[in-house]
């Protein structure tokens, strides 16, 4: 856990001091749709929708490792995987750090699911009652 903390403080730091130099931009928001054959992401930012190009050399990461445009698809229908988008000079994602985490709490009353972002925010709690889980396991 210490060491994604670290790899996302350095990438972001990273990416700051790099988007200082140049007039790159960076955004966050939650990947709402994929379009692999055309290197295209739609993310919300802001309440606002944006379609981004990926550049020919971008780079996507997760918890430090590469992955593909596919893989950030979302996880469920209203269940969205977070993006921090750094976008180069010409505003085509150059660097992509995706993100998706849920914890789960059990209880007397069953679980509670925790939705958390990428900065470790709490941003969504969901009730998941006992008898709820055991239809959802056969």
């Amino acid at each position: 856990m210490k060491s994604n903390i670290w790899l996302f403080t350095s990438t972001l730091l990273l990416l700051i001091l790099v988007g200082s130099a140049t007039s790159a931009q960076m955004l966050y928001g939650e990947i709402l749709e994929v379009f692999p054959e055309q290197n295209k992401l739609r993310l919300l930012v802001d309440g606002e929708m944006r379609i981004l190009r990926l550049d020919t050399e971008a780079e996507i990461y997760r918890s430090g490792q590469t992955v593909s445009i596919e893989s950030t698809r979302p996880v469920y229908p209203g269940r969205y995987q977070e993006g921090l988008v750094y976008l180069n000079s010409l505003g085509h994602i150059q660097v992509l750090v995706v993100e998706y985490r849920v914890e789960e709490v059990k209880g007397y009353n069953g679980s509670v699911l925790y939705y958390i972002d990428i900065f470790g925010n709490v941003k969504d709690v969901e009730r998941l009652s006992s008898i709820q889980k055991e239809f959802e396991q056969q």
